[in-house]
């Protein structure tokens, strides 16, 4: 789906203030008697991201935020580099694909091997890696091995989008 068209670049501008160093978003106006202007806008939805209301309908403060700096509609998907999805700071924010954002999501949860994409099966630990909706995978007995082989293959296959934080 694709997200809907932003108010324009003066509006946001009189509307908001964005402070692209810290990644805040505050009020230039007082929109209801419970905000205040210099009040910080956005409250944390059901996704997890911090979105605002403003004239009846909710939007992602990310996506403000690349409006107002860069004066341009925001691509259809913004990764956020260090995987925060509450942190806009302008320089944490990217144009990717949705591939690309995939690449660079955090290990899931309910993660047992404590790498992505390593799990063990039937005694081998099994290591997959997807790009452009092609699946690579490699089987080891040796976890350390996989381990290394995954890694190496997120370097060379996922390349700038890369997400490396889990336990090497």
């Amino acid at each position: 789906m694709k997200p809907k068209i932003l108010p324009s670049y003066e509006e946001l501008h009189s509307v908001f203030e964005y402070d692209p160093i810290e990644g805040n978003l505050f009020w230039k106006i007082s929109p209801n008697k419970k905000i205040h202007i210099g009040d910080f806008a956005g409250w944390v939805d059901s996704q997890g991201y911090f979105s605002v209301t403003y004239n009846k309908q909710a939007w992602k403060c990310h996506r403000i935020a690349w409006k107002m700096y860069y004066n341009e509609e925001p691509p259809e998907v913004i990764d956020h580099k260090d995987t925060n999805i509450l942190n806009f700071k302008i320089d944490n924010l990217r144009k990717a694909t949705n591939a690309q954002n995939g690449h660079n999501r955090a290990m899931n949860s309910n993660n047992t091997s404590g790498v992505k994409g390593l799990c063990l099966i039937d005694g081998k630990w099994r290591a997959r890696i997807t790009v452009d909706g092609k699946s690579k995978q490699k089987s080891f007995y040796d976890y350390d091995e996989a381990v290394d082989w995954i890694k190496n293959q997120r370097i060379l296959l996922h390349k700038e989008f890369v997400h490396l934080s889990d336990a090497y």
